[in-house]
């Protein structure tokens, strides 16, 4: 009886394990990260900007942008997306076509692999043709957004595995 209930938590526990390897196996595909956007602008009046940017740091794209500046309809669909002078350089529109170019630095040069936030440098908002510069003069920062750590849910994945384990024991 004894025998038999060690080798039932022994196979508990290499299922406990075989379960938290596949979870950490999928965690491994593609990374999107997302930032946090602040800046200001200096020219065409001043004020300040925000929103939202998901990079695939994995693969090096931009793959949602939401940037807001008042009184323009939010920039939320990417037109483009390069390397530009050592950083890197978005473009992005919004429901009226006005055109958004951000630049800003990246942790590699000219890449957003393994990107981690960055500096806006410049960019310049302009209304559809004719066309005219909006917003001009951008500076100021592009940081992690803070989310949930992986851990802390995998270390609560591995203490539900072990009160269920007790929970069996305790039944047997």
């Amino acid at each position: 009886m004894k025998t038999q209930k060690k080798n039932t938590q022994r196979f508990a526990l290499a299922l406990i394990v075989l379960a938290l390897t596949l979870i950490s196996g999928v965690a491994k595909a593609d990374i999107i990260t997302t930032f946090d956007v602040s800046g200001t602008f200096t020219s065409g009046s001043s004020g300040t900007f925000s929103g939202a940017l998901a990079v695939d740091v994995t693969n090096g794209t931009v793959s949602s942008v939401d940037i807001t500046f008042p009184g323009l309809a939010d920039f939320n669909s990417v037109t483009g997306s390069k390397s530009s002078n050592g950083g890197w350089q978005l473009i992005a529109d919004n429901s009226t076509s006005d055109i958004l170019f951000l630049d800003f630095t990246t942790t590699m040069p000219s890449s957003l692999v393994g990107f981690s936030g960055g500096t806006i440098t410049g960019g310049f908002v302009s209304s559809p043709p004719p066309l005219e510069d909006l917003f001009n003069g951008f500076s100021g920062t592009i940081t992690r957004a803070t989310v949930p750590d992986q851990a802390s849910s995998l270390t609560l994945l591995g203490l539900g595995a072990t009160g269920l384990l007790a929970l069996r024991r305790k039944l047997c």
